[in-house]
């Protein structure tokens, strides 16, 4: 099996960002993203990728802008939906090897609201939309998902007090 493999295999196993797979690649430097646990008409949104991996809405923090602002930016860009910030639920971190490089993230958290727009996966990016139930949670692909979803539907209980 080849390191990629390995890799890809512990990722979606939920390894450490900070496993050490050998010295025979390039360490890239940490990228930061920032997403969201998006409650649409009561339920989590969950995107899957084309490779069949289920996660939650995130991605880069653009120059110049902060975490809230890169999270909500990228929540509209792959689900089309605007919301409403609340708190951040913490951070999550992983590795993984794409091209023969290695990729260290660090993805910061909110809970969020779904205030407006049309629900639709982002075009190029993803195959489909499922909005998840509690119960459902084993749906995301990665044990860190999981738990930031457990968190949100924590935070999202006591709101409703």
């Amino acid at each position: 099996m080849d390191r990629e493999t390995k890799v890809d295999e512990e990722y979606s196993k939920g390894a450490s960002a900070h496993t050490n797979y050998g010295n025979d690649h390039r360490t890239g430097e940490e990228e930061i993203c920032a997403g969201g646990v998006v409650f649409f008409n009561g339920r989590i949104v969950a995107l899957r990728r084309k490779n069949g991996v289920w996660l939650m809405p995130k991605g880069h923090v653009d120059p110049g802008e902060t975490l809230e602002e890169a999270a909500c930016r990228e929540v509209k860009e792959e689900t089309g939906i605007s919301v409403c910030l609340g708190p951040k639920l913490g951070e999550t971190a992983y590795s993984f090897f794409k091209n023969g490089r290695r990729h260290n993230k660090r993805v910061h958290w909110f809970y969020m609201e779904a205030r407006g727009g049309e629900l639709r996966p982002e075009e190029g990016m993803f195959t489909a939309i499922q909005l998840l139930t509690g119960e459902e949670l084993n749906v995301l692909s990665f044990p860190g998902d999981r738990e930031i979803a457990e968190r949100a539907l924590v935070v999202k209980a006591c709101k409703e007090g």
